[in-house]
Parts: structure tokens; C-alpha cells; sequence
């Protein structure tokens, strides 16, 4: 099965990574995620990530968060707050070579928002060349309930932003090659385990560049759960 990955990965960039269910992005109260994992743009033009947090029944009351990259490859040109009237005139933003960072406080209620919550949208433009992406991580520093109380498990998590030809070339195969999880290489082992939650799926992406437009083939890998991790300490 590694000489099929190694063929499909031996002139190719993995230009995206899609969830088969967009409700396996968050599991538990205090995840924090991009609504879409995986955004391609034209070259020049300017991504759009959405930033949810779920919150179960818990209010939220205030969260402190950064989106990090590397340096030099995409500049932050623009972010939309949130849409929620309890956060709307209570957040502020710093942008940094390399990172953006949100401090939202709810200051007109002890009872809403709860469930999922847009905190936000991020317009980031890439600097990267075509084929190329760039990789984002969200570290929560804080996050609380109505009461102050830390959510208990706080958790950010990670998308890519791919850089396609100016009239977006890529076409779409409808072969999908299912995988586990230890049958990645172990770079691309960590990087999916850290986009979705143990149990999840994730669909990779895998673009074949084809004379002047790009074959989509995709791979189909289920995170295990933790209990099967722990048992064959394979992934």
C-alpha cells in the first residue's frame, strides 16, 4: 500500500484535507476549528476562513485565541467578527508576521451564546505559489464559560490553504482509496491526527498535475479511536 501512496504523492502537493462529516469538527465543549478545513483560492486571491467554536451548554464568556503560520507565506488582510450580539461590540485583534491573535468577551449575557458560535472570519491572502499551501493552526490561550470557569478541555485545530492556477484547473476523479491511519507516512500521520478528532474520517486530496490541468484523486483515512491507539500503538 506505500508504493500506491508514494506513486500518487510522486509529482503531486497534497493541496487540500475535507472532513466526510462536517459534524465530526467538533466533539466536545471548548474545540475551536475553521468551519472549512480546507480552501483553495486562485493565485492573488484572498481565502476565507470561518472560526466556530462549539460550546455544548456552556455560555461563553470570553476566549483568547491565536491562528499561527509560517511567516512569509500568507498575510492576514482582514477579519470579520463575530456575528453574536452577546460578543459583537466585545473583541479585539493584533496581526503579527505569522500570527493573528482574537480576545472576544461576552459582556451582555450570562445565559447565550451556546452550542457552535462563529467567532469570526479570517481573510488571509497566501504568498505561496501555485500547487502550494499553506498550513494554519489555532492555539486557544483562554477559553470560559459565563461563570470564568475554564472550558475543560480547550482545543484549536488546524486547516490549509491551497494555491491553484488563475482559472482554478482542478478537475474532480471519483476514486477514493481508503487507508488506515498508520499506512500514511508518519509527517502526514501527525498532521491528520491533529485536524480532526480520534474516530473522525478525513478525505485527502491529492492533485496529479496532468499538462495544463489537475486530476483530483482522493484517499479516505479514519483516525481510530484512542482505545484502539493504546492497543496496537500502531498510529
Amino acid at each position: 500500500m506505500f508504493k500506491l501512496i508514494t506513486k500518487l504523492f510522486a509529482s503531486a502537493t497534497m493541496l487540500a484535507a475535507l472532513t466526510t462529516g462536517r459534524g465530526l469538527s467538533a466533539q466536545f465543549p471548548g474545540d475551536v476549528y475553521f468551519a472549512d478545513p480546507a480552501v483553495t483560492v486562485p493565485i492573488g486571491g484572498v481565502a476565507e476562513l470561518a472560526i466556530d467554536a462549539y460550546l455544548g451548554s456552556s455560555p461563553l464568556g470570553a476566549i483568547h485565541l491565536h491562528v499561527e503560520f509560517d511567516a512569509g507565506s500568507a498575510e492576514v488582510v482582514g477579519f470579520d467578527g463575530p456575528t453574536d450580539a452577546a460578543l459583537q461590540d466585545n473583541f479585539g485583534q493584533v496581526t503579527q508576521p505569522g500570527r493573528f491573535s482574537a480576545v472576544l468577551f461576552n459582556g451582555k449575557s450570562g445565559t447565550a451564546p451556546i452550542g457552535t458560535v462563529r467567532l469570526g472570519v479570517l481573510r488571509l491572502k497566501p504568498s505561496v505559489g501555485v500547487g502550494q499551501s499553506v498550513a494554519l493552526q489555532i492555539r486557544v490561550q483562554t477559553m470560559l464559560d459565563a461563570s470564568t470557569t475554564p472550558f475543560a478541555q480547550s482545543q484549536g485545530f488546524r486547516a490549509v490553504v491551497s494555491v491553484s492556477s488563475p482559472n482554478n484547473t482542478l478537475r474532480s476523479s471519483s476514486r477514493v482509496t481508503q487507508l488506515a491511519l498508520h499506512e500514511l507516512p508518519a509527517t502526514w500521520q501527525r498532521w491528520v491526527s491533529a485536524m480532526r478528532r480520534p474516530g473522525a474520517e478525513v478525505l485527502l486530496e491529492v492533485p496529479r498535475w496532468l499538462g495544463g490541468w489537475v486530476e483530483a484523486a482522493y484517499l479516505r483515512v479514519r483516525i481510530p479511536p484512542l482505545s484502539s491507539i493504546h492497543e496496537d500503538g500502531k498510529d
